[in-house]
């Protein structure tokens, strides 16, 4: 088994069987792929171009029927990367951090001793992120392209929005756009008034809200849009 080089003159797999063009002792060779049952990984030349420097790939010299060279016939068998070449993601949790990559993806699992954590980033800066750290656990979901957000905590739910909307949701209430809204009495109101509407006459009575509900000894009008809390 032997260290190769990835040639950076990129030819893909007429065949598209996942052949890779090498360099192997000095040689531009092809070289055929070993692959898991039920997987298929094939680099293409924007992955090649991102991390090709940083590695190199195991090549195994197979045999002619005959036995004649061992070198006639060349299977890669996953790489290496270079020393000093380790991407930042999983040195810094190494041995812990498990990393898989793309061209644009990176999904990443971290379980060193104390921390519990899965993150999956795209190269245009999303993020998805899952920590079961105790004590500080926590669900985000940014996209940083469409500019929302989404984060789950102990303390509560929080959205916001590309357009500067946001609501979070806590134990003492929901707030929109930095303001309580209120939901049990205007539901009560509703239900009290259910029998106004009569099966198959779609007319609304009036007026439809309540004009002022309260929160604890706070009066809050109902003519803003209050949406949610007990």
């Amino acid at each position: 088994m032997t260290l190769a080089r990835i040639s950076p003159n990129y030819e893909p797999d007429a065949n598209k069987i996942g052949w890779l063009r090498v360099i192997y002792h000095g040689e531009l060779r092809w070289a055929m792929p070993k692959m898991r049952f039920g997987s298929f990984e094939m680099p293409s030349k924007e992955w090649i171009d991102k991390y090709g420097d940083s590695l190199r790939v195991w090549i195994v010299g197979q045999t002619t029927p005959d036995e004649r060279d061992e070198d006639a016939y060349l299977v890669w068998d996953g790489f290496t990367f270079i020393e000093g070449k380790l991407p930042d993601e999983a040195l810094s949790g190494f041995p812990y951090v498990r990393m898989s990559f793309t061209e644009n993806w990176k999904i990443i699992t971290d379980d060193t001793p104390g921390s519990n954590l899965l993150k999956i980033l795209h190269a245009d800066g999303s993020v998805f992120l899952f920590d079961r750290k105790s004590g500080s656990e926590k669900v985000v979901l940014e996209d940083s392209v469409l500019k929302h957000k989404q984060e789950w905590t102990k303390t509560g739910v929080f959205l916001s929005d590309a357009f500067g909307n946001t609501v979070s949701m806590r134990d003492d209430g929901v707030k929109i756009n930095e303001e309580y809204v209120v939901l049990q009495p205007t539901l009560d109101w509703i239900l009290n008034n259910a029998p106004a509407f009569v099966m198959g006459n779609l007319s609304i009575p009036a007026p439809i809200m309540p004009s002022v509900v309260t929160l604890g000894n706070q009066g809050v009008s109902g003519k803003k849009n209050f949406v949610s809390n007990r």
